[in-house]
């Protein structure tokens, strides 16, 4: 897994990499600016991104919203915000170093067999799976992708959790970003 860390506290640098060496063995470490880990990531992906929440400006939040748009990484954020809330499906907040890198170890059994960093490819979906997550994708409640396939609400529930097992998303808005990164050879024959 690789994690880059953004903060110029020297404390927090030196306790976050031996800890993550001790605890995360798998794992690439780098150092940067919130710009510099971004511009990096797209030819190097960085699975989480480790900020400072004291020393982030309002561009530095501003960027990191826009490029989680696009960039399927976790942010983990350390201390409290200090200024807007930074939000989403895959921000994680964090007071210690212990618990960064109790969320770094869990972020990175959910991406275990990813194919979102070219790991393992992902498990292929059933054609009706494949229907299912389209619809998750546009946006469409359970009980109404049950209305549209003419299929028991529970049922669609059952999908919609195979769907999210199988693609290794955490979150239904996660589906959508999942099938652009699909072809037809991840559907089952």
């Amino acid at each position: 897994m690789r994690i880059g860390v953004c903060s110029q506290n020297p404390l927090l640098q030196e306790d976050l990499a031996a800890e993550l060496r001790f605890e995360l063995w798998p794992n690439d470490l780098v150092m940067g600016t919130v710009q510099e880990l971004l511009e990096m990531s797209a030819q190097h992906p960085v699975q989480a991104i480790v900020v400072d929440a004291a020393e982030l400006s309002s561009d530095d939040r501003s960027y990191l919203a826009g490029a989680q748009l696009f960039s399927p990484f976790h942010l983990v954020v350390y201390g409290g915000p200090a200024g807007p809330p930074l939000s989403g499906s895959r921000v994680i907040l964090a007071a210690t170093v212990q618990q960064i890198v109790q969320r770094l170890a869990s972020i990175s059994e959910q991406l275990a067999g990813s194919n979102w960093f070219g790991e393992q490819s992902a498990r292929p979906l059933s054609a009706r799976e494949y229907e299912v997550a389209r619809l998750v994708a546009r946006g469409y409640t359970n009980s109404r992708i049950a209305e549209t396939l003419a299929l028991k609400e529970n049922r669609v529930r059952d999908l919609v959790s195979d769907v999210l097992r199988k693609l290794r998303c955490l979150t239904r808005q996660e589906i959508g970003l999942a099938l652009k990164s699909l072809d037809s050879r991840h559907l089952e024959e």
